[in-house]
């Protein structure tokens, strides 16, 4: 008869393993993954690159810049790993030569947008299709923005906003909330 008591070692052995390799990782031991967001934007006969690690917060500063007259080309999101012994500090730049070198543009200013606490918005526009007003509302802005930019030449809104202060705060409600705006900025 085969002694099992190996098996269930080997079993216990491995799930331990399992949960150091997490705890390392989750620790940076294998570096780790940074993503950044990019908007390329023409404002004032200029081409800029505003990029940094809170999508949210890059999107809402280019929707920013666009509400002043800038024309917004392209929005990109690139993930770079990092090795242990890394550091974030040449990583904007890094993806502002990438880019400039994939879709071969030269960039007047790169501009980093640094993350506000935990910014959030629900978000929503009205637009006119096949002669009936829509609306597109989300509580994700860049989401918000890249549909808000495929529809811009369809009689849209600007978009309107409600900060989302508590992440738990009820969906419906917040949906609604915008839906109201709208009704008063669009009828």
């Amino acid at each position: 008869m085969a002694d099992s008591s190996n098996n269930y070692t080997q079993f216990h052995r491995d799930i331990a393993v399992g949960f150091m390799a997490g705890d390392l990782l989750q620790d940076g031991y294998f570096g780790k993954d940074i993503e950044l967001c990019g908007i390329v934007c023409t404002y004032n006969a200029q081409r800029i690159f505003l990029y940094g690690t809170d999508a949210v917060t890059v999107n809402k500063v280019a929707y920013d810049y666009m509400v002043k007259g800038a024309k917004i080309e392209h929005i990109l999101n690139h993930t770079f790993h990092l090795k242990m012994d890394e550091t974030e500090d040449k990583l904007g730049q890094n993806l502002a030569d990438l880019v400039q070198e994939n879709l071969n543009l030269k960039f007047d200013q790169i501009i980093e947008i640094e993350k506000k606490d935990e910014l959030g918005y629900w978000a929503g526009f009205a637009y006119e299709e096949d002669g009936k007003r829509q609306e597109f509302i989300n509580g994700y802005f860049p989401r918000v923005l890249e549909k808000y930019l495929a529809v811009s030449d369809k009689n849209a809104s600007p978009i309107v906003f409600k900060e989302k202060i508590n992440p738990a705060a009820d969906k419906k409600q917040l949906r609604q909330e915008i839906h109201d705006m709208l009704a008063e900025t669009v009828n």
